[in-house]
């Protein structure tokens, strides 16, 4: 469960969490992942459920990377910008083809599908950059001040 969830990220926050992760895939996919990180003390405000929703989403990524993009390095990146928290993974393996993403289950490619559907809940963003031979760049955005549906007290309109 701490892998979901780990106690790293309500402790310390996402960029903490992140950078935990990024040694996670090392060990276990022998992944390199380099983090950078701004504003950094911006997302503090993040609502706690999407900060373990980027995390999840985030680690779904990565994974994918371990897994199909035949590299052995990936760059994370954390960003604030015109409100919105942006989250950059990037790679440059293999690539794919777009229409993996509108073919949900082929293969058992679930995982992007997912990422979407949880950012889109959240009324984030989610984009996709991927050409067969020149690597992936996928990026999440989320309001900053955004919270879940859940946390909004009565009356709440953001």
């Amino acid at each position: 469960m701490y892998r979901l969830s780990p106690p790293v990220l309500h402790d310390l926050g996402l960029v903490s969490a992140l950078e935990w992760l990024a040694e996670e895939m090392q060990r276990d996919y022998g992944l390199e992942v380099t983090v950078d990180s701004s504003h950094s003390g911006s997302f503090s405000t993040l609502d706690p459920t999407v900060r373990a929703l980027l995390f999840r989403c985030v680690k779904e990524l990565l994974v994918n990377v371990a897994k199909h993009a035949k590299v052995s390095r990936a760059d994370l990146s954390v960003s604030v910008k015109r409100r919105q928290v942006l989250v950059k993974v990037s790679d440059a393996g293999v690539g794919f083809s777009e229409p993996v993403l509108a073919q949900p289950g082929v293969g058992g490619r679930y995982g992007l599908v997912s990422v979407r559907e949880r950012i889109g809940f959240i009324d984030g963003d989610f984009k996709i950059d991927s050409i067969p031979g020149n690597g992936t760049v996928a990026v999440l955005s989320v309001p900053l001040g955004k919270q879940t549906r859940a946390r909004r007290a009565p009356g709440d309109d953001r």
